[in-house]
């Protein structure tokens, strides 16, 4: 059976809602419905714009116990969490990722290199091997008929 949390007042204020216990605790919140609210704006109310999701992902990296509030079905308190290793690397990633951007492949790292490379090389060509270049590089796209012979782009058969 579940058990009711008694509501003895509720606050709201900027859009949201706060319902509380005779003990003057908060058991409940939420966010009143606008039309032109977005996910992303009822998210941020709720959260103080990311705040409190960025402190207890921190915590978390930090190996911080929490204990979750309110009670379970049968009316028990909750005991505290201890974030798992596994936990604490995952936040660690987050948080770094948060700060410095995802980390680049480094097949990504390889052809940005090797493409900046061969722009050096080119600009350091004069106009003579640039032209020679350009010629070779067209020999080799050129299409070729059955025996091999270079196929002039204009003629039709």
């Amino acid at each position: 059976m579940v058990r009711a949390k008694v509501v003895a007042s509720t606050t709201t204020q900027g859009g949201i809602t706060v319902a509380r216990n005779a003990q003057g605790q908060p058991i409940a919140k939420s966010v009143l419905p606008d039309k032109k609210a977005a996910w992303r704006e009822i998210l941020g109310k709720l959260t103080d714009n990311g705040t409190a999701m960025l402190i207890r992902m921190h915590n978390i990296a930090n190996g911080q116990s929490f204990t979750p509030t309110g009670t379970d079905r049968e009316g028990r308190v909750y005991e505290p969490i201890i974030p798992t290793i596994e936990q604490q690397l995952h936040a660690n990633q987050l948080l770094w990722e948060y700060l410095h951007g995802k980390a680049v492949a480094q097949t990504e790292v390889v052809k940005a290199s090797e493409a900046a490379n061969e722009m050096e090389r080119l600009r350091a060509m004069s106009d003579a091997e640039l032209h020679q270049l350009i010629h070779v590089k067209r020999l080799a796209f050129q299409e070729t008929n059955e025996d091999g012979h270079p196929v002039a782009p204009d003629a039709e058969e």
